[in-house]
């Protein structure tokens, strides 16, 4: 019986933080985790499990970027063209605004975001958001179209994703249907019905002609100023 050659034929995922686990896959490997030999840049890595096609290794803390070498005695030894990037999850602290409609900019606080908008993700649920901008501390995004309110997710440079502590909530975009009663006099409360109001009376500007008018209590749908 003749086994086939070790080989890596792929590297999940190709960017890791330190402390996270890898999966490689391709030919030729033991199926016992201790007699395959992996390492990173010459460090070695800690298989966790492994079959014939599949291996899982550890990334210690203390890694570095380099290629992977896979070594099983008496079988051969592979090591990969491509390096594995090993660099620092991204962190999201806080977003502002907290809730905002489809179309509208969030501002998102962090740190490890990098400085290149074409090597960072973020994802609504689902929808991939625009970046707008890029900084190592701080992401402006617009929010997608058929976002749903849930944890925002940024991966930096490969790395990720990596999830917001709290949900961000999405609202309808801001229609009037109807308003009572249709005329006032000055110090009377008038309501507003629609969609895409904030629930914080404060986040809401409403004017009659140049005049800015008080939000007395807000909800999603309805709105009464004076």
């Amino acid at each position: 019986m003749v086994n086939p050659r070790v080989i890596v034929r792929e590297i999940v995922p190709v960017a890791i933080a330190p402390g996270g686990r890898v999966t490689l896959r391709g030919d030729g490997f033991a199926t016992t985790p201790a007699q395959n030999r992996v390492s990173l840049g010459g460090r070695p890595l800690r298989v966790v499990r492994a079959t014939a096609t599949a291996l899982e290794v550890d990334v210690p803390l203390d890694a570095v970027t380099g290629t992977v070498l896979v070594e099983v005695p008496n079988a051969g030894r592979y090591e990969t063209p491509t390096r594995l990037f090993v660099g620092p999850a991204p962190v999201v602290r806080d977003f502002e605004p907290p809730r905002a409609a489809p179309g509208a900019r969030v501002v998102l606080r962090g740190e490890h975001f990098g400085s290149e908008p074409a090597r960072v993700q973020v994802l609504f649920g689902e929808r991939p958001a625009t970046v707008v901008s890029v900084a190592p501390n701080e992401l402006v995004v617009t929010v997608p179209q058929g976002a749903e309110t849930g944890r925002v997710q940024v991966t930096a440079a490969g790395v990720g994703p990596v999830a917001s502590s709290v949900d961000f909530s999405v609202l309808q975009p801001v229609s009037l249907t109807r308003f009572e009663p249709r005329a006032a006099d000055v110090g009377d409360t008038v309501t507003l019905t629609g969609t895409g109001f904030d629930p914080d009376p404060a986040r809401n500007t409403v004017t009659l002609g140049a005049t800015r008018l008080r939000v007395l209590r807000a909800t999603e749908t309805e709105l009464s100023v004076e």
